[in-house]
């Protein structure tokens, strides 16, 4: 799992996606709320989202149909930009 923040200007790894989802939105709960729901569903229908919240966090992210829901999935690399 490769995770790119252009603001620090440094890579993070965190053992799942939804840790660095909810490190990201864990100052407001009704956004980190909003986003476990909305990733849930797009990791279940396995679509392409992308994700905005008031903090500007913008994520981009791909799923192939084969790869499955819980914690520890392989994931192709997913590029995070915190404008």
């Amino acid at each position: 799992i490769s995770y790119s923040f252009k603001k620090e200007g440094k890579k993070k790894k965190h053992s799942t996606l939804f840790d660095e989802i909810m490190f990201h939105t864990e100052r407001t709960t009704q956004s980190s709320n909003m986003c476990r729901d909305v990733l849930k569903t797009s990791i279940n229908s396995c679509q392409i989202l992308i994700l905005r919240f008031n903090f500007e966090l913008f994520l981009s992210l791909r799923l192939q149909s084969s790869y499955i829901v819980e914690s520890y999935v392989l994931y192709r690399t997913i590029n995070i930009t915190v404008l």
